[in-house]
């Protein structure tokens, strides 16, 4: 009996946590299309980055703390990540640093030599319902009128797993598509 109610328990919790829309894969990323908030970030030097500058694009964004252990192992496969990017017009990287002050965030980049801007993004990560760090997030900005969170992972990601999330976005094509002709 004790073993039955343990089962009835676990799969009310899971019930409670399922979220329509929303799978699983195997590789740990859930795939979504769930509406993107609009927000507005500063970075270090006090430039503004806001949703709507990411029409037509897809984006990788790395939520992230200078605490977050994991965070801090994983950054220089991002670096990497952001430096295979370059030249590239339709995805970016962005790193949005949450919990933290400033001038903490500021002395981290600089020792760790952050080749890309670093926002600070206390502000937005409860829009985008980030609850643990790292947490990367594809954000498909190509339809500016729509923009959807297609994919998130909480945890740690490699390049390899970035590049496979944004090569099947860019197979799919681009969110807006010709209308028909008309007769």
């Amino acid at each position: 009996m004790t073993r039955l109610r343990a089962l009835l328990v676990v799969g009310l919790i899971l019930f409670a946590a399922w979220e329509p829309g929303v799978v699983i894969g195997r590789d740990g990323w859930q795939t979504l299309k769930l509406p993107a908030p609009a927000f507005e970030v500063q970075d270090l030097e006090g430039r503004t980055l806001r949703a709507g500058d990411l029409a037509g694009k897809l984006a990788v964004v790395d939520f992230w703390a200078t605490w977050c252990a994991p965070c801090v192992i994983e950054m220089p496969d991002l670096v990497e990540f952001h430096q295979s990017l370059r030249g590239r017009k339709d995805v970016v990287f962005l790193s949005f640093s949450a919990t933290e002050e400033k001038k903490v965030v500021a002395t981290f980049a600089k020792k760790h030599e952050l080749p890309f801007p670093v926002y600070l993004a206390d502000a937005v990560q409860d829009g985008f319902g980030i609850e643990s760090y790292p947490t990367k997030l594809i954000v498909d900005f190509r339809d500016p009128k729509r923009p959807l969170v297609r994919f998130r992972r909480d945890g740690t990601s490699t390049g390899a797993e970035l590049h496979a999330k944004i090569k099947a976005l860019l197979a799919e094509g681009g969110a807006k598509k010709a209308a028909p002709a008309k007769p």
